[in-house]
């Protein structure tokens, strides 16, 4: 599944390597994708997306560390 432009999706927070997998479930934070494109080096997908100001620094952050994860809302997946 292609992921569109304008799709609400969630940004969640992924443990550290070797790290217990959390006993709390963390809802994420909600975005909207503008746009995708693939890495040519190592072929990841990079979604740039449009997040509340207030978390931008700190998904940024988990994002430059590969310690995000982003998820597509199911209401968009079944439209």
């Amino acid at each position: 599944m292609d992921l569109l432009p304008g799709a609400r999706v969630r940004i969640v927070a992924t443990p550290r390597a070797q790290e217990d997998v959390p006993t709390s479930i963390s809802t994420g934070t909600r975005a909207v994708l503008i746009s995708t494109s693939v890495d040519e080096v190592s072929g990841n997908t990079v979604a740039n997306v449009a997040v509340p100001a207030p978390q931008a620094a700190s998904l940024a952050a988990l994002a430059a560390t590969g310690r995000a994860a982003l998820v597509l809302d199911a209401d968009e997946a079944i439209r």
